[in-house]
């Protein structure tokens, strides 16, 4: 919890609260809204996790997801943020995107040399700042769902062998720049 003072203090969650690593998406189920504001008293929640930014008010109350500044998930391309304002005696955001030089960060990646040796999962990484489309999870996913097609489900984590067979037959096609 964010408290200045004078001012209504705002609760920050990185998921939702009580479940880190779980997002909230609104425009998928409007029920999460108030879920998420049920059981706390701040005027304002803001969560992330998702890299999907938007904003949703309920009961005077405001939720918020201000977006990624590097590599959104809802299709747009460049830095998104949100700026907080307290006007009439209430909390207001405004949800920004900025553009910026989508070619430097994929150059960046090869000259640095994490291209390479950060093999499939960096080349996703840079699909998804390229596209604003979460290849990296993707790829998680469908490397995960290789491992129990597999008869590994019992592992935990995805043995080197079924990871590189993941990386070799992943769509990349629908996650690159050039292949919308």
């Amino acid at each position: 919890t964010v408290a200045v003072d004078g001012l209504a203090p705002i609760r920050v969650a990185h998921g939702s609260p009580g479940q880190p690593n779980r997002g909230i998406y609104p425009q998928q189920d409007a029920g999460q809204v108030g879920r998420a504001l049920a059981g706390m008293d701040e005027p304002v929640l803001i969560v992330g996790h998702s890299h999907e930014q938007w904003q949703a008010e309920l009961d005077g109350r405001l939720l918020l997801n201000p977006g990624a500044v590097c590599g959104p998930c809802d299709g747009i391309v460049g830095a998104q943020y949100a700026l907080l304002a307290w006007r009439d005696g209430r909390w207001q955001a405004q949800l920004k995107k900025v553009d910026y030089n989508i070619a430097s960060v994929r150059q960046a990646f090869v000259e640095s040399g994490l291209l390479d040796r950060g093999e499939p999962f960096a080349r996703a990484v840079v699909a998804g700042i390229e596209t604003g489309l979460n290849a990296a999870q993707a790829l998680v996913d469908f490397a995960y769902a290789l491992k129990d097609a597999q008869g590994f489900a019992h592992e935990r984590f995805v043995p080197d062998p079924i990871w590189d067979a993941a990386a070799a037959s992943f769509d990349w096609q629908r996650y690159e720049r050039g292949a919308q």
